[in-house]
């Protein structure tokens, strides 16, 4: 399969044939992930959990169901989720309705609550998240982890006494998300964006995400995090007393990660034999496949390979890869280092599919290896295929392993840097991003004011408007906007969007 060339049908064919997620179950935009491809996103979960534990973050759970009255407490929060809400009604055996909004996001609910819970400064900072699901009413075409009706994700909630707190909480979300995105071998691979005002998250003061450019050139937005000053705070009555006794609405800030991150790690790592997946997050990260071609080897060469199981798994609970164990959070080695014992299958047929499922090391131990005292380790990174001595092998399992994280890092900062452009007339722009660009162009404005030379781009190039670099100011020197021919006051990025 292609993946260049038709990077669409690609990514379908990886989904299902690397049992990601299958799209069959009848209601559109819910598909059901697999046990491979649920692993993966536990993993990563799990790593992102761990990173917010040690930042101070608790975990908690909501109910999934809100009650209209909460849910309608802030406005802009209300009208920009309304059209995509499910809504539950029950009639009761009274005649009574009851109706309840199933969460798109969890602010209102959370919110509400968070106003029973924080009365003094010694309540704050207060730092909580949920590793959950959330519906939308999405009308778009859907595709597996990029696009759904039901999302998989993990968001935090912070709440502060001061905007400066919650600033500073904005920069430990981004240190927090760049952390996880570095052991995923895709840090740098995006530009971390202040979205314009018309198209910020609903009750946000402002919104800044990653966004990143997949293989078919379009905008996947991999992580966002935003600062909501006081405008819920207000509308819940969220309040604390200060050290002087006086009464304050706190201040917050909130920020998310979905399955879109796993989509976007297996469109660029993987090649056209299948996924390229980092250890963190693959299901099986090292598999030993025996070789044998009568009986009098099959013993031989099956415990040879549990011996060198064995080894491997020892040096990873207790030996010189321990570090990677701890790292990658790998509480179930059994599982994650196996021996492939199958007879029903080839040694080719079993390459195949390890090597489409993006299982970072194979080792191959046939009876010529026993005899030379050599084995044969295939890298999925390179795809190729190293001679090692048995008695180095743990040695260069771990250099394997740096280098693999390099390849994987090297290889996506490569192609990001490949797909950007700067323009500065329309004419360019719009040829740049059709052919599958992100595109740096000069912009009148990114408040209310601007929108409309933005609504003209999408209208007429279905090309939207990112937003500006959020890391480092870009103001144009001499410049015209792209659209309106006024005095340019800022750089933008461009493109499509799924």
């Amino acid at each position: 399969m292609d993946k260049e060339s038709n990077f669409s049908e690609w990514y379908s064919w990886i989904v299902k044939e690397a049992e990601i997620a299958d799209i069959r179950y009848p209601i559109k935009g819910m598909p059901v992930y697999r046990p491979y491809g649920f692993k993966m996103y536990k993993n990563l979960m799990k790593y992102l959990e761990s990173l917010l534990d040690k930042t101070g973050h608790k975990a908690l759970w909501i109910p999934p169901f809100i009650p209209p009255k909460i849910f309608a407490k802030e406005t802009e929060h209300l009208l920009g989720f309304e059209m995509e809400t499910f809504k539950i009604k029950k009639e009761s055996s009274k005649g009574v309705e009851r109706e309840f909004i199933v969460r798109p996001t969890s602010e209102t609910p959370l919110y509400f609550m968070a106003s029973l819970w924080i009365d003094s400064h010694r309540d704050l900072p207060l730092k909580i998240y949920m590793t959950n699901t959330v519906y939308r009413c999405e009308t778009k075409m859907t595709r597996p982890l990029i696009r759904g009706r039901e999302i998989l994700w993990n968001e935090a909630h912070t709440f502060h006494s001061s905007a400066e707190e919650a600033e500073k909480q904005m920069k430990e979300a981004w240190d927090i998300y760049e952390n996880l995105f570095d052991e995923l071998c895709v840090k740098d691979t995006y530009v971390i964006v202040k979205r314009p005002e018309w198209d910020k998250f609903p009750g946000a003061e402002y919104t800044t995400s990653a966004d990143a450019i997949m293989p078919d050139g379009k905008r996947l937005q991999i992580g966002t995090v935003h600062f909501l000053g006081q405008k819920f705070s207000k509308v819940f009555n969220i309040k604390f007393k200060d050290k002087d006794g006086l009464v304050k609405y706190v201040w917050q800030t909130c920020y998310g990660v979905s399955m879109r991150l796993l989509a976007y790690v297996i469109s660029i790592h993987g090649d056209n034999a299948g996924l390229v997946l980092p250890f963190l997050i693959a299901p099986i990260k090292i598999v030993i496949v025996p070789i044998w071609y009568n009986e009098g080897e099959k013993n031989m060469v099956l415990n040879k390979a549990n011996e060198i199981r064995d080894k491997l798994i020892n040096a990873f609970e207790e030996g010189s890869l321990k570090k990677y164990k701890e790292r990658w959070l790998m509480d179930n080695l059994e599982n994650e280092i196996i021996v492939d014992e199958r007879e029903d299958k080839k040694p080719s047929e079993k390459y195949f599919e390890y090597e489409l499922k993006g299982v970072p090391l194979r080792i191959e131990i046939g009876i010529r290896d026993l005899i030379e005292g050599k084995l044969t380790i295939y890298r999925r990174d390179k795809g190729e295929k190293i001679k090692v001595i048995e008695e180095e092998l743990i040695e260069r399992v771990g250099d394997i392993i740096e280098d693999y994280y390099n390849v994987l890092r090297n290889n996506a900062k490569m192609f990001f840097e490949s797909r950007f452009k700067d323009a500065d007339t329309l004419e360019d722009a719009v040829n740049y991003v059709n052919s599958g660009y992100f595109v740096r162009v000069p912009f009148c404005s990114v408040d209310k004011d601007g929108e409309e030379c933005a609504i003209k781009l999408k209208n007429k190039y279905k090309i939207e408007v990112f937003g500006t670099n959020y890391r480092k100011e870009e103001r144009p020197k001499g410049k015209r906007c792209i659209i309106c021919g006024r005095e340019a006051k800022y750089y933008v990025y461009i493109g499509k969007s799924y």
